[in-house]
């Protein structure tokens, strides 16, 4: 390792600690000011203005940087994607530390809560309500761990399918216009998806499955999810026959028209049931998608983040009115093929957002 690339090195450390300090005290004084209005909107007359650490990511932090290090381990540090990550100046690798840090400083719950106009806010608050049918209350760990292993496996397939489709497209594509595939991508998705995770959660929370089950299998999902964008070494007979990792998930972020529409799960039985799954593709894989209103890479990613939130926005009022006026006109219509690839289509007739 040269003396230059030491010291860029360092320089990246040093902007991503101190940008991670100023996201989670951002995230600090943002909780304390939301209690305090909400506070004075039940009628307390005098709230405190207590500071609270955010729900920092340590165990996904931790995990990130054991895979990272394993990464190295595997295909020397050179090749690594902890080199490509603390090295590269790009706009995607911009934004995929953004999105990082984030995630885990606790800025996302607060940024979730704005983008879907406090809509994650209000199931994550019914979740914790008693009502719920207590099916799995009562079963061991060795039940309900796997059980809703399985469950949100199906939900999340099928999820991912309808992030693919044109109404939440936009805010998939986030995570799409990575150009480099590495374990930080895992974070790069865009706060008001957080919706989706509030949903699963709430509804294994009305079945009855215990905390420590749903801790377990979402760190357990955690730690797949990183692996899959990951650069560590994986199995063809796992990846064809029991769950994707880092080649089969790479099939599904490549720009090759063949790679389209597939491998949207993370145990293959969906995407073979289903029609979906992909493996005998042409090598090798490019990453990244279109992006034909600048709002994803332009290496300001506040600024894409807000856009993506327009852009988003806009096209579900646009839909909204084509349908209001469709019904207004009694027009009877077939339901048309559900496209679950708009990303490669090119925008009609929009302008770039500023």
């Amino acid at each position: 390792m040269s003396q230059s690339e030491l010291i860029s090195i360092g320089s990246r450390l040093l902007f991503i600690a101190g940008t991670l300090a100023g996201a989670v005290t951002a995230a600090s004084l943002s909780i304390a000011i939301f209690a305090m209005a909400t506070a004075l909107l039940r009628g307390n007359p005098g709230p405190e203005f207590i500071l609270h650490l955010p729900p920092f990511d340590t165990a996904g932090i931790l995990l990130m940087l054991a895979a990272l290090m394993l990464g190295v381990a595997a295909k020397g540090w050179k090749d690594s994607a902890l080199r490509r990550v603390l090295l590269k100046q790009d706009p995607s690798t911009r934004t995929d530390l953004f999105y990082f840090i984030l995630s885990t400083s606790g800025l996302v719950t607060i940024a979730a809560t704005a983008a879907t106009f406090g809509v994650t806010d209000a199931i994550d608050t019914f979740a914790d309500t008693s009502l719920g049918l207590r099916l799995f209350a009562d079963q061991p760990l060795y039940i309900t761990v796997p059980s809703v292993t399985i469950i949100s496996s199906f939900v999340v397939y099928w999820i991912h399918r309808a992030e693919h489709t044109r109404f939440l497209w936009p805010l998939h594509a986030v995570h799409h216009t990575a150009k480099d595939l590495n374990i930080v991508v895992s974070y790069r998705r865009h706060p008001a998806a957080l919706v989706f995770r509030s949903t699963t959660l709430f509804g294994l929370t009305f079945l009855g499955f215990p905390l420590g089950a749903l801790v377990a299998a979402f760190l357990i999902r955690h730690a797949y999810t990183l692996w899959v964008h990951s650069d560590l070494p994986t199995s063809n007979f796992v990846e064809r026959w029991i769950a994707f990792g880092p080649r089969g998930h790479g099939i599904h972020h490549s720009t090759d028209q063949s790679c389209f529409d597939s491998n949207y799960g993370d145990l293959v039985i969906w995407d073979k049931l289903f029609g979906t799954y992909r493996w005998d593709v042409p090598e090798p894989l490019v990453y990244g998608c279109a992006d034909p209103e600048g709002i994803y890479e332009s290496g300001r990613p506040m600024r894409d983040l807000i856009a993506t939130e327009a852009v988003w926005l806009r096209d579900l009022w646009r839909a909204t009115r084509s349908w209001r006026a469709s019904v207004a006109t009694e027009v009877v219509r077939s339901s048309p093929k559900v496209d679950f690839h708009p990303r490669w289509r090119e925008s009609e007739s929009s302008s770039n957002i500023s």
